[in-house]
């Protein structure tokens, strides 16, 4: 038997980039108003068909000029993705009514992706401004 000489390779994989897409429901909005923030984590299609959608959570952060913090409606600041058109992973935050004010603006809205075990990190952000109420 005369032996052989085997070539031992490695294969590099790599996670599949995303991009958020954030939206936030009204821009500038009103004092004490209610704002709608929705983040869509979007991948390349080409490559999530037999892996799905993104999953894990989206880590929203809203930061008033003051630098005071305000908290989604669900009482956390990460919210869990669910499965959107297209294979897009989908987080909302919602700031309640009376949250928002117009001495603490512009607030900094930021959505953060953490990504999961196919999927990269990603981050958007974007600014939000509050009117003042009439007459102030």
């Amino acid at each position: 038997f005369k032996g052989s000489n085997a070539h031992v390779g490695f294969v590099t994989v790599s996670k599949i980039p995303t991009t958020s897409d954030l939206v936030l429901s009204q821009n500038p909005a009103p004092n004490g108003g209610r704002l709608v923030i929705r983040d869509a984590i979007i991948a390349d299609s080409r490559s999530t068909g037999a892996l799905g959608a993104p999953t894990g959570g989206v880590t929203f952060t809203i930061t008033g000029s003051s630098g005071d913090t305000l908290t989604c409606d669900t009482g956390s600041s990460t919210i869990a993705i669910s499965t959107g058109q297209h294979d897009q992973g989908l987080a909302r935050c919602i700031i309640d009514a009376g949250q928002l004010s117009a001495g603490d603006s512009p607030y900094q809205v930021q959505a953060s992706y953490s990504g999961d075990t196919n999927y990269s990190a990603s981050s958007l952000s974007l600014s939000e401004t509050v009117n003042a109420p009439p007459g102030g």
